[in-house]
C-alpha cells in the first residue's frame, strides 16, 4: 500500500508548481546574449534541481523509489516539450539527459542516507 507523507507532499507540490512556472517563463535575451558560463551554468542547475524533484516526491509518497522516477522521468520530457511551445525557449535532449542525472543524484543521496 502506499502511503502519503503529508509533510512532505505539500512542499513536493510547491516545488512541481515552481518548476512548470519557471520552464513557462519566456526567454527574452537575445540570441548569443548570455555568456558561455551563465548558459553551462543554467544548464547544470537542471541537475541539484531534480535531485530536490526527487527526493521530496520519493519522501512523500511510500512507494517503490523506481516507480517514482519514471515519473519524474515523464515529467522531465514533457516539461521540455511543454517548453517548445513557450515564446524564445526550445526543447533540448541535453536539458532531459541532465534531468535524468539530476533524478539519479537524488535517489543516490536517498540511498546514502538511509
Amino acid at each position: 500500500m502506499h502511503r502519503i507523507s503529508f509533510k512532505y507532499a505539500p512542499i513536493s507540490l510547491i516545488y512541481t508548481i515552481s518548476l512548470i512556472y519557471m520552464s513557462s517563463l519566456p526567454d527574452n535575451s537575445l540570441p548569443g546574449e548570455g555568456s558561455s558560463v551563465e548558459q553551462l551554468l543554467s544548464n547544470l542547475a537542471h541537475i541539484p534541481a531534480y535531485a530536490i524533484l526527487s527526493i521530496l516526491w520519493i519522501k512523500s509518497i511510500s512507494s517503490t523509489t523506481y516507480i517514482i522516477a519514471v515519473f519524474i522521468a515523464i515529467f522531465a520530457i514533457s516539461d521540455e516539450v511543454h517548453q517548445s511551445f513557450i515564446p524564445g525557449r526550445t526543447a533540448s535532449l541535453m536539458d532531459i539527459v541532465l534531468d535524468f542525472i539530476g533524478i539519479l543524484v537524488g535517489i543516490g543521496l536517498l540511498n546514502l542516507h538511509s
